[in-house]
């Protein structure tokens, strides 16, 4: 199977530790959770992650990782990162992420995330871009 080209750059899934693997997978569901994101959204977040896997998860139970599905994972980690670096109040965070904006055609960054991979680094470039104006 070939490699998706957006995991260019990320360690084969193989190359993470078991605690690596819980720490990262813990802290994106962590954030999701933050954000007010349900199971489904969150899993079409993580690229349609099966309903099965996801639950493992949740009781802290993770294997190996996907590359395409541990990009996904560090892009909500950047975008995390980027909101609170742009608001001091993370509450403002969660709603910034929540609220429709125009810049996504009147949607939340949130719905947008759920569509592909390429959407989801739409949100990130944004928040990344806005940053550099400062």
């Amino acid at each position: 199977m070939a490699r998706d080209p957006h995991c260019d750059g990320l360690p084969e899934a193989t190359s993470f530790t078991a605690s690596e693997r819980l720490a990262l997978v813990r802290t994106a569901m962590a954030v999701l959770q933050r954000w007010n994101v349900g199971d489904e959204t969150a899993r079409a977040i993580l690229g349609d992650l099966p309903a099965a896997i996801y639950r493992r998860w949740q009781k802290n139970n993770v294997g190996a990782i996907a590359p395409d599905v541990a990009y996904r994972l560090l892009l909500v980690l950047k975008i995390h990162a980027a909101l609170r670096t742009r608001y001091s109040d993370p509450d403002r965070s969660v709603a910034w992420i929540n609220r429709p904006n125009a810049l996504f055609a009147h949607q939340s960054p949130l719905a947008i995330m759920t569509r592909d991979v390429a959407s989801i680094e739409r949100v990130l470039r944004y928040l990344v871009a806005d940053q550099s104006a400062w």
